[in-house]
């Protein structure tokens, strides 16, 4: 229609005097993306749709770029189609009306055109979409460094902060005091143990004065301690004592090396008494002048196995705060590799947030590092009793995955028992995420087999102790033994749930080491029932206290 009038304009132009005065241009044609635009925009200046005024929007900026040079319309990769993305449906075009074909809208396209056009197309998608993937990529990295930034941040203040608050209560396990670890009193016969008792928790038990302790020495008495008379019960722990014992508690020390009248597993000397209760003859305690309650100590207690002396609180709560400066910066911690068979004097293991946390917790499996501080625990505390000689301790990390290892650990079996010659070895064992207690006996050609879940030992470790042990052993002219060890399984504690294992090797290593046991291993262990919560807090305890001893020191030294 417009076509047609613009020609008779054109013929009555031509009969005129001038033709050209009256003839005008016609209107430019409103361009197919301004067309497509208008059809989409609502009567207040709304677009139909988000999706719509996407389109619009890019239909904008592709308006800006055509101005400013930097985006050039190309046959049918012009503006509309470029914003929506979308080539033409094959038999029409967007907003040119109905009927129109692609060939009578944008000519026929040479074969040429047609590929550089989809090649530049493409290209520019392939640039626009890759824009977007790295600024989509460097945003997500920069909000996850700032939200883990801020996670840490807020999770090491409100560690900080609820650090006082926690006490007791952050663990239903944490109800025992380790300032107050006493003896179990047994009668003629009976077993030796030991517990946690709290001197200040008893309401039933009444102190009476500061009297002296006393020990004889052939013709004489000496003051070794001052503590109180405790009363309110003939027993300690339902362990009764005689009539001529009396329940001390023993408050200050004067001759920490003297012995106790009634030595235990855990408490041989006056120094490991302190804070503690424990049985003494009644005929050795006496009134003291003040003059001899003010003796000052000849030697100073050190700290004995429990850490009593170096912490004014439960050591588990000490930890808590270690976890704290913990959570970014693991801790080191420095041992001679050669007292447990290794060849590295200077060797390391390292502590991590996790793993202290697991001790912390007390409902949590052990990592190995946990085991390997223990071991350096049960070794320097055998040597205080005495019992350098006697005890040896299998590194764990040397003796784990004897399945995939067991050549270089029975290398380091052999190695180890030939070097040291010692009269009981100890080694905890990780076998497929469970602990279990390995005791080599080479003299009497006994393995003893402990396992809370009462499983028989795996093939492998047992062929490679087998092996070294038969190595090893030599018989009184010189040659080697040839037979087979016995193997012993002993029927000890069973856990009950699934995370203890760690714990009950932990407990049968110290009971064996504290008790001076070397034999008879069944005899001494016949208990079938699950440790308590306070046997495991007990052990817990002690961790801790050593942890916490070991750090101090190395970081005195460094």
């Amino acid at each position: 229609m417009l076509d047609e009038k613009t020609k008779q304009r054109q013929q009555q132009a031509l009969l005129t005097e001038n033709p050209l005065s009256d003839l005008e241009e016609p209107p430019s044609p409103i361009k197919r993306h301004v067309k497509w635009k208008m059809a989409r925009t609502k009567r207040y200046g709304q677009m139909t749709s988000k999706a719509a005024k996407e389109i619009s929007d890019r239909i904008d900026s592709l308006e800006e770029q055509t101005t400013q040079g930097s985006f050039v319309p190309h046959g049918r990769d012009d503006i509309l189609n470029t914003a929506i993305g979308k080539p033409e449906h094959p038999g029409r075009v967007r907003a040119a009306g109905s009927g129109m074909t692609l060939t009578q809208f944008y000519g026929r396209a040479t074969r040429t055109s047609s590929s550089s056009s989809a090649t530049l197309m493409q290209q520019q998608w392939a640039d626009i979409i890759g824009n977007i993937k790295e600024q989509v990529r460097n945003e997500y990295e920069e909000q996850h460094k700032r939200s883990l930034e801020e996670f840490k941040k807020e999770l090491s203040s409100q560690i900080f902060i609820q650090l006082s608050q926690m006490g007791s209560q952050y663990s239903p396990l944490i109800e025992v005091d380790l300032q107050a670890l006493a003896a179990r009193l047994s009668t003629k016969g009976s077993n030796v143990e030991t517990a946690d008792v709290d001197p200040s928790g008893d309401k039933n038990v009444s102190l009476k004065p500061t009297m002296g302790l006393y020990v004889q020495r052939q013709n004489t008495t000496v003051l070794v301690a001052l503590g109180k008379i405790c009363e309110g019960g003939s027993a300690i722990h339902n362990v009764t004592y005689a009539d001529d014992v009396v329940r001390v508690s023993v408050d200050k020390v004067i001759e920490g090396d003297s012995e106790v009248p009634f030595p235990t597993s855990e408490i041989q000397y006056v120094k490991q008494a302190l804070q503690t209760f424990i049985a003494w003859p009644t005929n050795l305690v006496k009134k003291v002048s003040h003059e001899e309650s003010d003796t000052s100590p000849k030697k100073l207690p050190e700290t004995d196995e429990r850490g009593t002396n170096d912490f004014d609180h439960d050591p588990l709560r000490q930890l808590i705060k270690s976890l704290y400066f913990m959570y970014d910066t693991p801790v080191e911690l420095k041992w001679d590799g050669s007292k447990f068979g290794l060849s590295n004097v200077d060797a390391s293991f390292f502590l991590t947030f996790s793993d202290v946390n697991e001790i912390v917790a007390g409902y949590k499996c052990l990592n190995i590092s946990i085991l390997q501080l223990w071991m350096l625990f049960l070794d320097e505390w055998s040597s205080t009793l005495g019992h350098a000689s006697v005890y040896g301790f299998l590194e764990p990390q040397s003796i784990h995955n004897a399945k995939d290892r067991r050549a270089e650990c029975e290398h380091y079996l052999q190695a180890w028992l030939k070097e040291s010659q010692r009269e009981v070895y100890l080694g905890a064992y990780l076998n497929q995420g469970h602990w279990q207690l390995v005791v080599l006996c080479p003299a009497t050609n006994v393995v003893a087999w402990f396992c809370s879940l009462r499983k028989k030992p795996d093939t492998h470790i047992k062929t490679a102790i087998n092996n070294a042990m038969k190595s090893a052993n030599t018989t009184a002219d010189g040659t080697n033994n040839p037979a087979t060890p016995k193997w012993v399984e002993v029927k000890s504690h069973v856990q009950s749930g699934g995370y203890e294992c760690g714990y009950y090797v932990m407990h049968w290593m110290w009971n064996i080491v504290g008790g001076g046991l070397k034999n008879d291993w069944s005899m001494w262990f016949l208990d079938g029932t699950a440790l308590d919560n306070e046997t495991i807090t007990t052990i817990r305890q002690k961790w801790a206290a050593y942890f916490l001893k070991v750090q101090s020191i190395q970081c005195t030294k460094s």
